[in-house]
């Protein structure tokens, strides 16, 4: 760190080293303190390997090396990452922009994916969410369709758990009409992104007016997207359950639930939907105790 700076003294300073033909000078200032923050790294001293690869990407930015200095942006955030949630966010997204403004966007897009998961960590949803929609963008931007879905149905798990469950479901219901136009291979999720968009539905409307009419509507419509939906498991599930829910009958609906439950274990993510499903069937009136699913 000491020699990097007196590389940068000798130069007269950043600005004043360009304009007299010392670039040179603040470029081996960066190899220094890239050389130093490596070896702060592996004494896991976090704070101070940050601090130093900072130093070496203004260097860069200020000899017109934008690409070096993004990647040592990077790499201050992933060392703050280890300490500072807020300072790994704020390097994470500088280097966001660097890439973006030259159209580097799938590079953007892994940057938005870390970004999406420290949100998520810290319990920003709505910003993990933002992230996550942000990197799908990024995706499509080059025409990376597959993994811009990946990212919409992340952005869509997290938005229902977050109890937005519409849009949710919205979310679900386009990445299963875009895997219909791709491989055989992608096609065959579009069962589970059908059975998560209803699911969704079906959360949204128990909860808002009981009434699960736009739910079946719905059921219908995907059967008609995808014809092997109509079939499933997961479709027979769903009908069974907003039956039993439609006619009150809170017993029938966990029965239901336990069934599916043998053959295709729920995730934590289904059980909380399904929770607040039945917590909305017993508000309507079908009696019982709402308080656990009753699963196992």
């Amino acid at each position: 760190m000491a020699e990097a700076e007196k590389k940068l003294k000798s130069s007269g300073g950043i600005i004043s080293g360009l304009f007299g033909g010392k670039q040179s000078k603040i470029e081996e200032a960066a190899e220094l303190f890239d050389k130093a923050a490596a070896q702060y790294k592996l004494s896991k001293s976090w704070q101070e390997a940050g601090d130093a690869y900072v130093k070496a990407a203004e260097c860069c930015e200020k000899a017109k090396n934008d690409t070096e200095g993004c990647n040592f942006y990077i790499n201050a955030a992933k060392c703050y990452k280890n300490i500072s949630a807020k300072d790994a966010l704020k390097f994470y997204k500088m280097a966001v922009d660097m890439h973006t403004a030259n159209n580097r966007f799938s590079t953007a897009a892994k940057l938005y994916k870390e970004i999406a998961e420290i949100e998520e960590k810290e319990g920003n949803v709505p910003n993990a969410i933002k992230a996550w929609n942000e990197a799908a963008d990024c995706y499509f931007g080059e025409d990376s369709t597959t993994s811009g879905n990946q990212c919409l149905l992340q952005a869509a798990t997290l938005t229902a758990s977050d109890g937005d469950y519409l849009r949710a479901a919205g979310i679900f219901q386009k990445v299963a009409k875009s895997s219909l136009e791709g491989s055989k291979l992608v096609q065959y999720s579009v069962k589970d992104y059908l059975y998560k968009a209803a699911l969704c539905q079906f959360a949204h409307w128990a909860r808002s007016s009981h009434d699960c009419k736009e739910v079946t509507k719905s059921i219908e419509q995907y059967k008609d997207m995808f014809p092997a939906f109509e079939d499933s498991r997961e479709c027979k599930f769903l009908e069974a359950s907003v039956k039993a829910f439609d006619e009150d009958d809170i017993e029938a609906f966990t029965g239901h639930v336990f069934k599916f439950d043998q053959v295709l274990k729920l995730d934590n993510w289904q059980a909380s939907i399904l929770l607040e499903i039945k917590t909305a069937l017993k508000k309507g009136g079908g009696g019982g105790d709402a308080d656990e699913l009753d699963v196992t």
